[in-house]
């Protein structure tokens, strides 16, 4: 049996920004890299807020947009869409600090039936051991996996010249 599994941060989506997310970058007015991800499979399509400022709207599963806010302390909710036109909040996290010179991937896990949608925020200053090396990052964020694969997901990086 054969399972092929795929990562939601393979479909990028489209993001017009305004105003305060201008993209600038002088020193007098600093701003991050922020990925925002609809990752969690059995949600609705969502609008996604920051400081109650919606920035994206009606993403959907597997799609990521991408954000250059000013850097500060903002709050981040992800807003479900529901057939009846109205909105429910699925993620309200407040406090996210973003800083200058460090690259952020919020992303909206679990699944709604089972009750666990949560954001998982990471960070990347971007910095490598040395000018020759990459780094790489693998999320597993698929609750379904382990059932599906029929146990653990193991993830392998193999040597250099070999077949990955």
């Amino acid at each position: 049996m054969k399972t092929r599994l795929a990562l939601p941060l393979v479909v990028a989506g489209t993001v017009v920004l305004a105003g305060c997310f201008d993209g600038s970058s002088s020193s007098s007015n600093p701003t991050t890299q922020v990925r925002v991800v609809h990752a969690s499979s059995d949600a609705p399509a969502v609008n996604v807020r920051l400081n109650d400022d919606e920035v994206v709207s009606a993403a959907e599963f597997r799609q990521v947009a991408v954000l250059t806010p000013r850097t500060g302390t903002y709050s981040v909710a992800f807003d479900g869409l529901l057939p009846d036109g109205s909105t429910a909040t699925v993620i309200d996290e407040s406090g996210v600090v973003l800083e200058r010179q460090v690259s952020y991937d919020v992303i909206a896990t679990g699944k709604v039936g089972d009750d666990d949608v949560a954001p998982l925020i990471l960070t990347d200053s971007g910095e490598r051991e040395s000018a020759d090396t990459v780094r790489l990052r693998v999320a597993h964020l698929s609750p379904d996996a382990q059932a599906a694969a029929g146990g653990p997901v193991s993830v392998f990086l193999s040597d250099a010249g070999e077949p990955l």
